[in-house]
């Protein structure tokens, strides 16, 4: 069997979020599987950085509008079968990041850097001779791949047999854009009619085309892929794209990678500690306590820590609303995370009020990101929504039990009462009383150290959902 994976970020090369993470840990167990897996990206300038990357001699031009562009090639190679090809063009890539300047701006040409990305993927693979059983893409940025498979290419040999998937790995970004840029598709004008294929409130929407046209579509857990089909925020506006195509999606809960998630092996930590050394993780509370500066008077009630993008999402405001309810019940609580200004405001706010309770960052401090996961006692994550999450799992893995939102991912990686904490409703109320009870199950020394086994226990490796992707590889091949 052989699969292309399309994809705007790999990690080691070009990540950015999640999906980069999945996209670059993923090929390797397909590899050791036997299955043939080669990867198609643009070649930022941060690929040219590892000097495994070696440039090609294969050039060639893309039609896009009423221009054409010359594309270069550059690979990394996993194996003499399986590779990474990165597609360069000296306007839109070589010299840029993933989708934003240095100031952290959007590039005001990403659509068209990626409609071009996504024809060049096609016809490099016709250029390699290619003929993949799996197209594999990967949220808006190759979502018109399934499209173009059954339009522009589907008289090419090389596609006859292919089957297409697309992946969505967070549903609050479409993709959209004007419908003044449909000249960029070189597809029937049909497609943009209103309530067209492709139209989206008078714009173009690719996620929708993927939706449509890919032959199997996959979100990261198996909650999240219901609640888009049923709630009409959570698809973020796309119930009924989802409902017409019910049949076709399925959930995939993302794996974590454990060399780098290991609380036996983890060198930003105080202590090294296993599930039969569990002792030395009251070592990594106390040292997380003294470097956040928490006074003694609160170090007796759980220790609360949250590592987040400051982002309305991650449920940011369920904390705000809560803060002085938290602080006055004597919680100490530890913040690491960036994002939206007004947020970052707030928080260095309260933190001066509360100092010696409350210890805030706002760099992207990985280091104390794990020294949280280890030191911490509850790791709070009230997301509105969450595909998946991995955060819940990091924390799991170092024995601090999470105490989520019913949604997505978390409903399907958190055991309620047996390895970590559920609150039904997306609320402050809900948030603070599931609180309040986690500290209760804290004074029951064994009932809390049974949770944080179990968490331990829990496997989330990345072979379960390698032998799910690849039974779905082996039935649409079928």
């Amino acid at each position: 069997m052989e699969i292309a994976i399309i994809a705007s970020e790999i990690s080691g090369f070009s990540k950015v979020g999640g999906m980069g993470d999945v996209v670059g840990t993923l090929p390797p167990f397909f590899i050791e599987k036997g299955v043939v897996t080669n990867l198609f990206s643009p070649a930022y300038s941060s690929v040219f950085k590892n000097d495994k990357v070696k440039e090609t001699d294969i050039n060639f031009l893309v039609e896009m509008g009423s221009e054409i562009f010359k594309c270069s090639v550059y690979k990394y190679e996993y194996d003499q079968r399986s590779a990474i090809y990165f597609i360069d063009n000296e306007k839109f890539f070589r010299d840029r990041n993933v989708y934003v300047d240095e100031e952290g701006l959007l590039y005001e040409d990403n659509i068209q850097r990626f409609v071009l990305f996504q024809k060049a993927v096609m016809d490099l693979m016709v250029v390699l001779n290619m003929k993949p059983n799996i197209i594999h893409c990967h949220d808006n940025q190759a979502a018109l791949i399934p499209l173009f498979l059954k339009t522009k290419y589907k008289d090419v040999e090389n596609f006859s047999k292919t089957k297409s998937i697309l992946t969505i790995h967070n549903i609050g970004y479409h993709g959209n854009f004007d419908m003044s840029l449909k000249h960029l598709l070189g597809i029937n004008e049909h497609y943009f009619h209103p309530m067209g294929r492709l139209e989206w409130w008078g714009e173009i929407n690719p996620l929708k085309a993927g939706i449509i046209y890919s032959d199997k579509v996959t979100t990261v857990s198996e909650h999240h892929a219901w609640e888009i089909s049923e709630d009409e925020i959570l698809s973020a506006g796309m119930k009924d794209v989802f409902a017409s195509r019910f049949d076709k999606v399925i959930g995939i809960v993302n794996g974590l990678n454990f060399d780098e998630w290991d609380p036996s092996i983890d060198e930003d930590i105080a202590r090294n500690y296993t599930l039969n050394t569990i002792d030395d993780k009251e070592y990594n509370r106390t040292s997380l306590l003294d470097e956040c500066g928490i006074k003694d008077k609160f170090r007796e009630k759980p220790f609360l820590g949250m590592v987040t993008r400051l982002v309305e999402q991650k449920g940011v405001s369920l904390i705000l609303q809560i803060f002085d309810k938290l602080m006055k019940a004597g919680y100490p609580f530890v913040l690491l995370g960036n994002g939206e200004p007004e947020y970052r405001e707030a928080f260095e706010k309260l933190q001066e009020k509360y100092k010696g309770q409350f210890y805030f960052d706002y760099t992207f401090n990985k280091p104390l990101g794990h020294r949280i996961f280890a030191g911490a006692d509850i790791f709070t994550m009230p997301s509105r929504y969450e595909p998946c999450g991995i955060t819940q799992m990091q924390s799991m893995k170092y024995g601090t039990l999470p105490l989520a939102n019913k949604t997505g991912g978390l409903v399907d990686t958190i055991i309620h009462d047996e390895t970590g904490f559920i609150f039904n409703e997306y609320k402050a109320d809900s948030f603070f009383k599931m609180i309040k009870y986690a500290e209760t199950v804290y004074n029951d020394k064994d009932h809390w150290e049974r949770m944080v086994i179990n968490a331990m226990k829990e496997d989330f490796s990345w072979h379960q959902s390698v032998e799910k992707y690849i039974k779905l590889y082996e039935d649409l091949c079928r």
